[in-house]
């Protein structure tokens, strides 16, 4: 779900007037899905344990599309295929290795109890949530610059 209504909001939101709508939405899809993975091991009703689960599932895929369509917007055409393979190798090997390793070792180390996964996904999106919100925040202004820029040349080819 997430990932269709990313590229939707974006672009309503660009169309009055907020240049940087996809990555702030990234942003916002960061610190959700961190909310929503820091409940969810408090929770002792497993509905509303199974609402933070949709909601964590919802919010970590919002930035996808957003974050792929936004990088391949300003890039320049000759450079997509390397920005592209970049992204994805960085994504997996942070996204695919770091994240069940920190979980894992939070769950072995921290809480010492192999039943703690919850706990150790909260923790861990704790840490991790913010310093994802900071890194789509040194983006943002760039990525602004970038796509007026780009505009500016679109309209002086016309």
């Amino acid at each position: 779900g997430g990932v269709l209504t990313g590229p939707f909001a974006a672009r309503f939101l660009e169309r009055r007037g907020h240049p940087g709508a996809p990555l702030q939405l990234a942003m916002l899809g960061a610190v959700m899905a961190s909310l929503w993975l820091v409940a969810l091991p408090f929770q002792e009703n497993p509905v509303i344990g199974l609402v933070c689960v949709a909601g964590a599932s919802f919010s970590v895929t919002l930035p996808l599309a957003l974050i792929t369509s936004s990088m391949q917007l300003v890039t320049p055409n000759e450079m997509r295929g390397v920005v592209n393979g970049l992204y994805v190798v960085t994504a997996n090997v942070i996204g695919l290795a770091l994240g069940p390793t920190l979980v894992a070792l939070s769950t072995d180390y921290v809480f010492a109890d192999p039943t703690a996964v919850a706990k150790s996904l909260g923790l861990v999106s704790l840490f991790v949530g913010p310093f994802a919100v900071g890194l789509l925040a040194i983006g943002v202004r760039p990525y602004i610059d970038r796509t007026r820029e780009l505009a500016g040349e679109v309209a002086t080819v016309r």
